[in-house]
């Protein structure tokens, strides 16, 4: 029924909605009543009556049919056993036997064990908030340079509210993800969204490598992805094999030692001498070794010193000797063969300590000429061009005391400028203000035996600034 009507006493109003759609159960599933009915049933009585009128209904519905009893402490557990609330379709809610229990339109209990209504329990479901959607993930461009020994990885910057990360990602296939999936691997991450390039330097070689670059950024309480590149590939060169080393050609035992040798020096050098060779040869072979194991054809550590013909002198100056080492020396005659040079005779191998070089002598300082003053845009420098050849760099330095210098132990010199060319010979200082007093100085800076010296320097000059 749509609305039960009033009389002409003011009485609460009822309302029944029937809902959509009834769900049915079978007596497998529907527990001690054997069939469940889902449904809605709205009151608009908030009196008591409402109460006492649907209990009357339920009550006449239940009387109008005929129902076996269900035994005592039983259930009712058939379809005819089911009592209709409104008439509707024939289906409502069940009353149980002695000791049953009623259930509602939803399948709750109603009554208590001895068929008294009972408030169900509350079916009001609270509305959830839906969770905000994640941001849409932006396109980042990628480049990737193959450099010696490392693949450079640069990309476009993705600065979103809430950044945390870059991941930069590498993968054997053409599929590397975030989070990383099999073969992923991270070769860089990144806390500053304006660094935008990474180097890969654990490199397998003769692969190809993918790569993709992943922004992260919170999203709530979740990082997630807010911009990705594209996947680039690169394909990394197999390492070059290094060539069969060449095999040294054994040496041709000489025959036992005719030769004599001597070794002494002169000028700070080694002088070899040795005695003639008494055969049919073509030339000495005087080798040179940073070891005492001599041999012709060369081995390890051996150098050529010297060959000299059959009509030359059997004696020579080592000026290529390197200083301050012990090197040995060892003499062969030989002569030229269709297989190649035989050595007919040889020396015995002998070593000398050649001696260190004398440092050449380091030049005094030179005076430069200087002019030092105000203009316009500050204090203007002027100084005279140093032409040593062991010359480095000009020096321009400052101080507030009398002595300003760019050599070590001087306190309170600023250097405020260097020049490596030397023609630049003017400076003008811009950093000054009016009421400052500087001493000004140029010095030349040269490098030789190893440190640095001080080839000549101008006068100090003050200035004050007005």
């Amino acid at each position: 029924m749509d609305r039960y009507p009033a009389n002409d006493d003011t009485q609460p109003e009822l309302e029944l909605w029937e809902p959509d759609e009834f769900e049915r159960t079978s007596p497998a599933t529907a527990g001690s009543t054997g069939h469940a009915i889902r449904g809605r049933i709205a009151r608009s009585l908030p009196s008591a009556a409402a109460a006492t009128f649907l209990v009357a209904a339920m009550a006449f519905g239940a009387a109008t049919r005929s129902t076996p009893t269900a035994p005592a402490g039983g259930s009712d557990t058939g379809a005819d056993k089911i009592g209709a609330v409104d008439g509707a379709d024939g289906t409502g809610g069940t009353g149980g036997a002695e000791g049953g229990s009623s259930t509602g339109v939803d399948g709750e209990p109603t009554g208590g064990a001895d068929g008294s209504p009972t408030d169900g329990p509350d079916k009001t479901t609270e509305p959830t908030d839906a969770p905000d959607a994640e941001p849409t993930v932006a396109s980042l461009e990628l480049a990737l340079h193959l450099e010696d020994g490392y693949v450079k990885v640069d990309w476009s910057a993705c600065d979103p509210d809430g950044f945390r990360y870059y991941k930069v990602v590498r993968s054997f296939d053409e599929k590397p993800t975030w989070p990383l999936g099999e073969g992923d691997k991270i070769v860089a991450a990144i806390e500053d969204p304006a660094k935008t390039v990474a180097a890969d330097t654990d490199l397998p070689l003769g692969k190809k490598l993918f790569y993709r670059v992943f922004a992260l950024a919170l999203h709530g309480d979740a990082l997630v992805v807010v911009c990705q590149s594209p996947v680039r590939g690169l394909l990394v060169p197999a390492a070059t094999p290094k060539p069969e080393p060449t095999p040294k050609p054994e040496a041709t035992e000489p025959p036992a030692a005719s030769i004599e040798l001597s070794l002494s020096i002169r000028e700070g050098k080694p002088w070899v001498d040795w005695s003639a060779c008494a055969n049919d040869f073509q030339a000495y072979k005087v080798v040179r070794s940073t070891n005492s194991t001599v041999s012709w054809p060369k081995g390890e550590g051996d150098s050529l010193a010297a060959v000299v013909g059959p009509d030359g002198k059997t004696a020579i100056l080592d000026g290529d000797a390197p200083a301050g080492k012990k090197v040995w020396y060892r003499v062969f005659c030989v002569r030229e063969t269709d297989a190649g040079w035989k050595v007919l005779a040889s020396s015995a191998t002998k070593g000398i300590s050649v001696p260190a070089s004398e440092p050449d002598p380091e030049p005094d300082p030179i005076g430069l000429a200087f002019e030092a003053g105000q203009t316009d845009g500050g204090v203007g420098l002027h100084w005279g061009g140093c032409d040593s050849d062991v010359f480095v760099a000009y020096k321009v330095v400052r101080s507030a005391g009398p002595n300003p210098s760019y050599l070590p132990g001087t306190d309170g010199s600023q250097l405020i400028a260097v020049f490596e060319n030397a023609g630049v010979t003017s400076f003008t200082d811009h950093d000054v203000a009016a009421g400052q007093t500087w001493y000004y100085r140029v010095q030349a800076i040269g490098w030789m035996n190893g440190h640095k010296i001080l080839l000549g320097q101008t006068p100090a000059i003050a200035v004050t600034v007005e």
